[in-house]
């Protein structure tokens, strides 16, 4: 449930002093014109998200990306918890610089843990630059996850193939990828990774 009162649930094995709390972790967020219905949803999510890594004391930096990309929320700013920053939807999609923000903070920070969240709802310009940077950040201990946004079930029950090579393409060749229909089951994705740190 995408609720900012269900954070303490969402993080409900974690406590202070352990040092599975030891996050930088960095979500980039597709605002392309293809996100349209879906980013008012998505924006809180990345917030929601944000203030539950905040309340065991992790840092988090937001990114968004369409043909450019924007500085949301530093990892210092804390995500209030009676407002989030909203960015409109428009563009194309291309995460080079969020990418390359992303992997130069998780490179300089000195936490245990790195992650490196994305969500978007399709394929991306430049994927071999843009895949080359995630390829860098899983060498370096970074845990990536790709969160594509949408239903792909009609190309899964009537192609096959195309379905299978589909998939390869939106992973990104991030190290956890998970297809939701709808941005409150990112939260979903969070309470996976948990369990693999």
């Amino acid at each position: 449930n995408a609720d900012v009162n269900d954070i303490n649930k969402l993080f409900d094995r974690w406590s202070e002093g352990n040092s599975s709390n030891d996050i930088e972790a960095v979500i980039l967020v597709d605002t392309s014109g293809s996100m349209g219905a879906r980013i008012y949803k998505t924006m809180e999510t990345a917030w929601i998200l944000k203030r539950g890594i905040e309340r065991i004391n992790g840092r988090v930096t937001v990114y968004k990306f369409n043909h450019d990309s924007r500085l949301i929320y530093k990892a210092d700013d804390k995500a209030k918890p009676d407002e989030f920053r909203f960015v409109d939807s428009s563009g194309s999609t291309n995460p080079f610089k969020a990418l390359i923000e992303a992997e130069r903070i998780l490179n300089a920070s000195r936490k245990g843990i790195k992650i490196c969240f994305m969500i978007t709802d399709g394929e991306w310009d430049s994927t071999e630059i843009n895949d080359g940077i995630i390829s860098r950040m899983n060498a370096n201990n970074v845990l990536t996850s790709v969160i594509f946004l949408g239903s792909l079930q009609w190309v899964k029950d009537n192609d096959r193939e195309r379905y299978d090579q589909y998939m390869i393409t939106l992973r990104h060749g991030a190290k956890f990828f998970r297809v939701v229909d709808e941005a409150k089951d990112i939260l979903d994705v969070a309470k996976i990774g948990r369990a693999h740190v």
